[in-house]
């Protein structure tokens, strides 16, 4: 879809959701369907509709896209619910847990206190294959120097 419509479809959510907290979900639905239908919309994917409903039970918009929800929430002009505050209610709280420093708990996740890097993510799974390359090649010559081993008892075993 063009921004156009992803920006209507975003206006659209924002503003049932700001009037669907709590509401029955089959309700909120329809408010969505109503909306969409009115702004010329075509009809939405159900899973996706779903979805959005959640988001909107709790009063939160369901983002398309951040483009398209930073201009609806301009356009909508409400204080307090602009992207950096949804965004912010979002993001999983760092705390530190019990013994453990710098890091927190959620349920028996350990997460980091800082997010990776995209650089580090890349540099960590590049050392898991250097890894496992390394135990590949310890297996391969271990594997040889056992058939170097059965070969010379065998020879042996034939000497005699």
């Amino acid at each position: 879809m063009d921004s156009r419509h992803n920006l209507d479809r975003q206006l659209a959510i924002a503003g049932v959701a700001r009037r669907a907290r709590g509401r029955p979900m089959e309700e909120i639905k329809q408010l969505l369907r109503e909306e969409f239908r009115r702004l010329g919309l075509p009809e939405q994917p159900g899973t996706w509709l779903d979805a959005v409903a959640a988001e909107a039970w709790y009063g939160k918009p369901y983002i398309i896209d951040l483009e398209a929800f930073r201009a609806a929430t301009g356009l909508l002009g409400a204080a307090g619910t602009g992207p950096d505050e949804v965004l912010a209610e979002r993001r999983p709280a760092r705390q530190p847990g019990p013994g453990i420093r710098g890091g927190a708990r959620t349920g028996q996740a350990l997460l980091p206190a800082v997010e990776p890097s995209p650089g580090k993510a890349a540099a960590v799974f590049l050392g898991a294959i250097a890894l496992v390359s390394c135990l590949a090649a310890a297996g391969a010559a271990a594997a040889a120097v056992a058939a170097i081993h059965a070969v010379r008892r065998r020879r042996k075993g034939g000497a005699r």
